[in-house]
């Protein structure tokens, strides 16, 4: 097998970037849309909070024991804030608002309106209006079949075109989402409809159109586009919320509008050069996330390090239970120099899926199991049918859930949040940020998840800051020469080497004299990118904090996409 190329030239696809190579980072936290800012994070938590065995939902286990490493094991923030006109931030619970922003993607949502089960095309946010799926703007010189249906003006262009002449919510930037986005929302905790219905209200059970054309080269043509369903009717009896496949685009389904930006396949993939050779990592710098990647032999370099054995663990299919366990084994084998891996989410592993290309995964960074159309487990439980969980296809992309005594592939994932403390402890730097180096970062934690007071005296204790460069095997002191009060806010000057696997951890000490830091008051969070910029690119002018609170914590970035 050939997998160690560090360049892919293919159309649409991510490249593999050396880590000489970042300028094109920059460009997520750069990127505008309609004249504000829109910075993203691309693998946001699911907000499951139970664990599951294969039947139904057990106290969350122990390390060692079966079923351990599940996704409630590793939760991360998750929020949102209700917007009024003009993006103006309202208190969480008002009764009235009009749009929604994720404090963690940065996406702002349009909120629907009166689900009494009739349609009222004019109220264009209705909840029961339902479009054809159809684009001529995208697609202006190609054929009626990708372009889709116009439908007497049912499509989800005229709705979408309908919403921007209209300024809603103060705003003409308004779009359909992508299907890496619309699915961001799929809330997988047994929710009917699978969403946040504190902010999401009215919500249809059923499908709801994506942007994303299903590729004529996969396994169906180009009358097909992608779609989320959030729910089945009652009457149906079948609980299939959150799954992710594709449809003609002649049916007619929910439209949901989006503004700002997220794509999780802008920047790169970088190989890890403070790793043995043999033990290969990838860094995902979309998303944060380090993925265990092991390489066979190459025909092109006969002579380049191989893990044979890790990579014929690649080809073994495993009951979900079994997945979980290997990504222990891979922990407790100190993989890399690590030992927290874990098998990805629902929202991680999808993360990996570039809509654009076929097979959706990329194969110069990620060696793909011999078998194809290969589908691979989340750690991931389908609430509604705990005898299931989520798996993806990396080939052709759909997202749909199986009992969990199938067999599938798993691939082990590390980065996140860990720690003792709560992850809204940490609210900036956010995961899969990008910093230039010489400039000031703001490091900013919830100052009342620590006990430390904001104006110590004496021996009072004081918050330490350490940064590691090396995805966590080591750290070192950034606010020297003295610890920090706990105000919740420390202003670094970037320095030192450039690193796409950086991870800070903020600790409380037990007394003045501690340099170690209280063993129950520490949180940590990575990965995030600390660059070289080339000398033309400005810096940004926001910073998305993903650890924002419902209770506005998400204030820098509603304030970016202020008209």
């Amino acid at each position: 097998m050939s997998c160690r190329k560090m360049e892919s030239k293919t159309p649409g696809r991510r490249t593999f970037l050396p880590k000489a190579f970042m300028w094109g980072l920059f460009a997520l936290l750069a990127l505008w849309q309609g004249g504000a800012l829109a910075l993203a994070a691309t693998a946001p938590y699911t907000g499951q909070n139970k664990c599951y065995n294969n039947n139904g939902e057990i106290v969350c286990p122990q390390p060692g024991e079966p079923f351990y490493g599940q996704d409630a094991q590793y939760p991360g923030p998750r929020s949102f804030t209700k917007l009024g006109n003009n993006g103006q931030p309202l208190a969480d619970n008002a009764l009235e608002w009009r749009t929604v922003a994720d404090n963690f993607t940065g996406l702002v949502w349009e909120v629907k309106q009166d689900a009494d089960g009739f349609a009222n095309y004019g109220n264009l946010n209705d909840a029961d209006n339902t479009y054809a799926w159809y684009d001529d703007v995208e697609f202006p010189d190609d054929g009626d079949e990708e372009k889709g249906f116009w439908n007497n003006e049912v499509n989800t262009q005229v709705f979408i075109n309908a919403l921007n002449a209209a300024r809603y919510g103060g705003f003409s930037d308004w779009r359909l989402p992508t299907v890496a986005e619309l699915a961001t929302l799929i809330l997988p905790d047994g929710s009917h409809p699978a969403i946040n219905q504190k902010y999401f209200p009215n919500t249809s059970l059923g499908p709801y159109w994506s942007s994303t054309t299903y590729l004529a080269d996969a396994q169906g043509d180009a009358l097909k586009a992608w779609r989320v369903r959030f729910g089945h009717p009652i009457a149906n009896n079948e609980p299939a919320s959150g799954i992710v496949i594709e449809e003609s685009k002649a049916v007619e389904f929910f439209a949901r509008a989006v503004r700002g930006f997220m794509d999780p396949h802008g920047g790169g993939f970088t190989g890890n050069d403070d790793v043995p050779a043999q033990d290969r990592t990838t860094t995902d710098i979309d998303s944060g996330l380090m993925w265990w990647t092991p390489m066979g032999p190459d025909d092109e370099d006969p002579d380049a390090p191989a893990n044979n054995a890790a990579m014929a663990q690649l080809d073994i299919r495993r009951t979900w239970q079994e997945a979980l366990a290997f990504c222990e084994e891979v922990a407790a084998a100190g993989y890399a120099g690590f030992g927290d891996w874990r098998m990805p989410s629902r929202t991680e592993m999808q993360s990996l899926l570039n809509y654009r290309t076929v097979p959706l995964s990329d194969l110069d960074s990620f060696p793909p199991p011999e078998e194809k159309n290969a589908r691979f487990w989340t750690a991931t439980t389908n609430a509604l049918k705990p005898d299931e969980a989520w798996r993806i296809n990396i080939d052709y992309g759909r997202i749909e859930s199986s009992v969990k005594t199938d067999e599938y592939f798993v691939r082990p994932v590390r980065g996140g949040y860990s720690g003792p403390l709560a992850p809204d402890a940490i609210i900036s730097p956010a995961q899969g940020g990008v910093f230039g180096l010489g400039e000031n970062m703001e490091i900013r934690w919830n100052k009342d998840a620590f006990d430390a007071p904001e104006n110590p005296v004496g021996n009072d204790p004081r918050i330490l800051i350490r940064l590691s460069r090396d995805g966590g095997k080591t750290f070192f002191r950034i606010n020297t020469p003295n610890p920090s009060p706990n105000t919740g806010l420390f202003v670094w000057k970037a320095a030192g080497a450039a690193t796409n696997n950086a991870v800070l951890r903020i600790s409380q000490q037990i007394d003045a004299n501690d340099p170690v830091g209280d063993q129950d008051k520490w949180i940590e969070m990575g990965l995030f990118s600390i660059i070289t910029r080339p000398d033309d690119t400005p810096p940004p002018q926001r910073q998305v904090t993903g650890g924002a609170t419902d209770s506005g914590g998400g204030g820098c970035f509603i304030n970016s996409l202020q008209p």
